[in-house]
């Protein structure tokens, strides 16, 4: 007896999003974990100045170092980065999961125009704040 989602016209697609479903729900956590260690090592690094927020990064360096010639306590000074880094993992990881969820939904033949649109919304309010914080900061690392 055939099963209901087999004789649906989309099951080439359902039975690859299956599988694909099935292989990141295994090595979902593979997956955050590589991915935040990259992120890490990504903003240990200064001289690649790379991340989601570098350049408020930078500017919030600046702004908690004390100005030109001030002394400024070592909490402070590494709060800029940590809170970068934090941001940075929330949203890879919410991104993930809701990749991971969608791809389950429609593996089981699920309409997603829902679960979609949450994370798509979060992406470009994302975007628009790189753009934002990319125009007001600039790139150049000047206190």
């Amino acid at each position: 007896m055939a099963s209901k989602n087999l004789s649906t016209k989309n099951a080439p697609g359902q039975l690859l999003a299956k599988l694909i479903a099935n292989q990141a729900n295994k090595y979902r956590h593979q997956i955050l974990s590589v991915g935040t260690t990259m992120i890490v090592v990504g903003h240990a690094q200064p001289s690649l100045a790379i991340g989601l927020f570098q350049p408020t990064q930078q500017a919030l360096s600046c702004m908690f170092a004390g100005g030109a010639g001030g002394v400024a306590s070592p909490l402070l000074t590494g709060l800029p980065v940590v809170l970068s880094v934090a941001i940075t993992i929330l949203l890879f990881g919410y991104f993930i999961s809701a990749g991971v969820k969608v791809v389950n939904a429609l593996g089981e033949g699920q309409e997603v125009t829902q679960l979609i649109q949450q994370p798509l919304g979060v992406f470009l309010v994302t975007l628009v704040l790189y753009i934002v914080q990319s125009i007001l900061f600039g790139s150049a690392a000047v206190c």
